[in-house]
């Protein structure tokens, strides 16, 4: 017997810019293992966030077990850096389009410095 392959992120990946779809949500039916496999994919946080909940929900309503299931590749080890990453860049676009004052513009360009990201990059 084949050792078990999941679908794997690329996948959804394709998709989602193939379609230009933000989330990607896949269940599988795995015959030779009896397995439902679910893949999933968001463009952003928030997408990652809302694709793995449909993706659990929608395994429960399939039958899946959330108990046995096995991660390959997990969202929550992505999602606070492309959260932090969303913040960053909403922040800029109020530095770059603000008529906020002046001590306003500095705080949040100090804000975005120390957080490692350049106003306007």
């Amino acid at each position: 017997m084949m050792s078990y392959l999941p679908v794997p992120v690329s996948s959804a990946v394709v998709i989602a810019e193939t379609c230009a779809k933000s989330q990607v949500v896949i269940l599988a039916w795995d015959p030779v293992y009896g397995r439902l496999h679910r893949t999933t994919y968001g463009q952003s946080a928030f997408d990652k966030e809302n694709a793995a909940a449909l993706g659990e929900k929608l395994t429960e309503i399939c039958g899946g077990d959330l108990d046995q299931q096995v991660e390959f590749e997990n969202f929550h080890a992505d999602y606070n850096p492309a959260l932090c990453q969303e913040a960053l860049q909403l922040l800029n676009t109020i530095v770059q389009t603000s008529r906020g004052s002046p001590a306003e513009l500095t705080i949040i360009t100090q804000f975005l410095n120390r957080a490692g990201f350049t106003p306007g990059a």
